[in-house]
């Protein structure tokens, strides 16, 4: 199905995420989980993470440690090794956006120990096996299965073997003697249960359907465990009776004598076993029961639909963020996290002070409970489900929001409050805050900790009569800039770039998107096509296509979009990209200008993400970089790979943590956003670039006015077109040419160091001998991989590959460097004799 499905990869989880993009990620176990979860959070922040519990660990492993001391006649007790392996397992679970159990008691259990309904799932096992052909008559035996490298398992085989068979008549034993079937059952007990008359040991084998369809019934007599028991679910598939435990049978809602016999002690079930043996109608009965209620149950179209809603239902939620960005730094991270708790601590103190002990307050809280505990009564989050149960996203829009806020007032809260990380709401659900305005009292607004509305009557007596009303936050003007006192920015990856959460910059509401294009009518359409299913309102942004001297179809694509959004479409000589973009900006009218490539496919949430970032990042001087990966419907070639995942010649996000302040290198055209106010103070694109740098070059003018760049890694588009050796050859070289253009413009050491000019004439001198034998090996060995061949050459062809392909790269870049230099030496010397020197 194009899936991709990896075996225990968690030690090289971090190079998995980062070279793919994902969608979802279903990981199987909490404890393979645990180790993934926080690499997929900083690395890939869009990604979904369902959690599929198999069973619930820390009720299994409880129910272990109280039944096996109470056998030994000790009192139960939890050790501290189990609390700690409890508090592992809940936190893994807590910190998915959604977990799978295989029971509803199971899933229920998991949402009341991290207090939110809204994340657990049951989907049930699924078992859809055919029926056994073999009749009654012919059968024989009664089967035993399990994985013995499972203690349950093994302690169960212990219990029927030393407790269960004694008790069964010999008769009946000696016609349908017990088969013993499953992996890692140790020699000592396999020699043990032989000894017993009509026992078999098989151990492993390949399948066990074929012993589970001629065994006359099943044996599960588990003592403890979790979940729901598989070996049950396919012994009822294919239609064989069973004799099993309550542990057995729990969250099967199978019925004792109708669907199952179900005994808890070794006389009950060796009768269970011996009127199975005997009764046909009962067994005939059974095996008429199990099936059908395994098909309602369990049968794969029932559990496929429920699994698919689960998933669709998890994709259309807000994913779960690290509470605080990452910034490669602990020191700032832990800075973060002491600002947020600090910020709880006097939003508590002024509720605590200012309101009422009883009040009833509705928290704009993401889902931290630590905001809900402000005086006597609990408060409530906000939005919420019908439940009162944190909703697990934000209203999609204004209209959302005010029904949301309708609901809360019905139900009986006093105030509403907004936490000074949720003062974002006010510009993004500006009719919200319209409606707030003009039909409540503001009773508190603290610039640094909160702002609080008077809903109820009650409230807003309590407001007039003894509430000061305290003024407006002020705006802060965003400090000089370090890199604006001096000529030049630190070219560091990991600038320490300080921003201001808030700025003179007003207006953030709508985004236009500005795409460049020339002659790529088809690859445009898909472009055009992805961004009528954002999940931003339509009257949010517009799209400005600014056609370069199209010859083909790009006007008629183009226009057929014009009634999805709002669209400009303009027509110009060919420029040249910076030309284009600069012609875009001054037609476009949204405060915030996005340059999208006409290659590039957009997330559902692109649009949404990047106005999100602006508004967290208000201030004027900020720009957001997005996420970019290639389009899942490409083949990912190894030299694809290598260009974004090893060489980082295009976008390539290694080591780039969500949220991390980044230098003005960070500006990448066709996925970076700004404020047009910005660009309308400080410069534009300059128009004698037509290819690569033209984007590097306005950062690098801005980075003097204090621009800053910051990477939103949920802001995801998707590059829409393969890229093939010949092609990208060609494309270093020009980019070689446009650097040299770059390096004439400054002649500061950190724009020289970046455009790799000097000494590019002795070494393009060096490496041009060698330039067709090395592009004709690369030719070769790129042939060569699509041949079989072993892990280890393979490896050692692709290590000698990249070799070639960071050489062949790199000296086209040297070629284009040195053409375009010695092009501007005789236009120079041209310009000079025509003028008589």
């Amino acid at each position: 199905m194009g899936i991709p499905v990896y075996l225990d990869t968690f030690k090289n989880a971090e190079l998995l995420v980062d070279r793919e993009l994902f969608d979802l990620a279903i990981l199987g176990f909490w404890h393979i989980a645990e180790p993934i979860v926080p690499i997929i959070r900083r690395v890939s922040p869009a990604t979904r993470i369902i959690v599929d519990s198999g069973d619930i660990h820390l009720l299994r492993h409880a129910r272990r440690i109280f039944r096996s001391r109470s056998q030994e006649g000790r009192a139960g007790q939890l050790d501290s090794d189990y609390a700690a392996a409890m508090i592992r397992e809940l936190n893994t679970y807590a910190g998915a956006d959604a977990v799978l159990a295989v029971s509803q008691k199971e899933a229920d259990l998991i949402a009341d120990m991290t207090a939110d309904a809204t994340f657990t799932f049951a989907v049930p096992d699924c078992e859809d096996l055919p029926p056994s052909k073999i009749s009654l008559n012919k059968r024989r035996g009664m089967v035993f299965v399990g994985n013995f490298e499972h203690p349950p398992n093994l302690e169960a085989l212990h219990y029927f073997c030393e407790r269960i068979l004694p008790r069964v008549p010999e008769s009946i034993r000696k016609e349908h003697p017990a088969v013993i079937i499953g992996n890692d059952l140790k020699p000592s007990f396999a020699q043990f249960a032989e000894k017993i008359a009509h026992v078999r040991v098989i151990g492993w084998v390949p399948s066990v359907i074929p012993y589970i369809e001629r065994a006359r019934l099943a044996v599960v007599p588990l003592l403890h465990g979790a979940g729901t028991n598989r070996k049950l679910l396919q012994a009822l598939a294919i239609g064989t009776p069973a004799v099993s435990t309550s542990v057995g049978t729990e969250g099967l809602s199978l019925r004792n004598e109708e669907n199952v016999l179900i005994a808890d002690d070794p006389d009950s079930f060796a009768q269970g076993i011996a009127r199975l043996a005997s009764d046909r109608q009962l067994w005939k009965r059974l095996k008429k029961n199990g099936r059908a209620h395994l098909a309602a149950q369990q049968g794969r179209k029932a559990v496929g639909q429920h699994f698919l809603k689960t998933v669709e239902l998890v994709l259309a939620r807000e994913q779960k963020k690290s509470a605080f960005s990452y910034s490669g730094d602990d020191a700032q991270e832990a800075k973060a996290l002491k600002d947020y708790q600090n910020l709880v601590e006097r939003i508590k103190q002024l509720a605590g002070r200012e309101l009422p002990a009883n009040s009833q307050i509705a928290v704009v809280s993401k889902g931290d409970h630590q905001l809900l505990r402000l005086n006597k009564r609990p408060g409530w989050h906000f939005p919420q489900n019908r439940e009162g149960i944190y909703a697990g996203y934000h209203p999609a829009n204004s209209a959302e929001a005010i029904n949301q806020l309708q609901m809360v007032e019905k139900k009986g809260a006093d105030w509403l409050l907004f936490p000074k990380t949720a003062f974002w709401w006010f510009e993004h659900y500006a009719e919200f805050r319209q409606h707030l305005d003009a039909n409540y009292s503001v009773a508190i607004r603290d610039a640094e900790t909160c702002v609080l509305y008077a809903l109820s009557r009650a409230a807003a007596e309590f407001t007039a009569t003894h509430l000061k009303q305290r003024p407006q936050p002020e705006t802060k003007e965003l400090p000089p800039s370090e890199s604006a006192a001096s000529e030049e920015p630190a070219s560091s990856k990991r600038a320490k770039i300080e921003f201001s959460a808030r700025s003179a910059v007003v207006d953030l509401s709508a985004i236009s998107v500005i795409i460049p294009t020339l002659n790529r009518a088809s690859l445009l359409e898909s472009s055009l096509q992805s961004l009528t299913r954002q999940s931003l309102e339509a009257d949010k942004f517009e799209v400005v296509v600014i056609d370069d001297g199209s010859t083909d179809h790009t006007d008629e694509v183009a226009k057929s979009f014009s009634s999805h959004f709002t669209l400009k479409y303009v027509r110009t000589l060919h420029g040249g990209i910076a030309a284009a973009k600069n012609l875009g900006v001054h037609v476009s009218r949204h405060p915030i200008v996005f340059f999208f490539d006409d290659d590039d496919i957009a997330d559902r949430h692109l649009l949404r993400e990047h106005l999100r970032s602006h508004q967290e990042y208000s201030g004027e001087t900020i720009a957001i970089l997005g996420y970019t990966a290639w389009a899942k419907s490409l083949r990912v070639t190894e030299l694809m790979h290598f260009i974004t995942g090893v060489g980082h010649y295009l976008f390539s996000y290694k080591d780039l943590e969500m949220g991390q302040p980044l230098d003005f290198t960070y500006f990448w055209g066709g996925r970076t956003s700004c404020k047009r106010s910005f660009l309308e103070k400080h410069g534009f694109f300059e128009e004698q670039f037509h290819f690569g740098s033209e984007d590097i070059e306005l950062s690098y003018r801005l980075s003097r006015h204090g621009l800053g760049v910051i990477l939103n890694r949920c802001a995801v588009q998707y590059m829409n077109r393969g890229v093939t050796y010949d092609e990208f050859c060609r494309r270093c070289e020009r980019q070689g040419r446009s650097q040299f253009q770059f390096s004439q413009l400054y002649s500061n050491p950190t724009v020289q160091n970046w455009c790799g000019v000097t000494g590019a004439q002795e070494r393009w001198q060096e490496h041009e001998p060698l330039l067709a034998e090395k592009v004709a090996m690369v030719h070769e060995m790129e042939a060569l991989l699509k041949a079989r061949m072993g892990v280890e050459e393979r490896a050692a062809l692709i290590k000698e590959l990249h070799k070639l392909y960071w050489w062949t790269f790199d000296t086209f870049k040297l070629k284009g460097i040195v053409e375009k230099m010695n092009s501007a030496s005789q236009e120079e010397e041209h310009a000079l004799a025509s003028a008589g020197i």
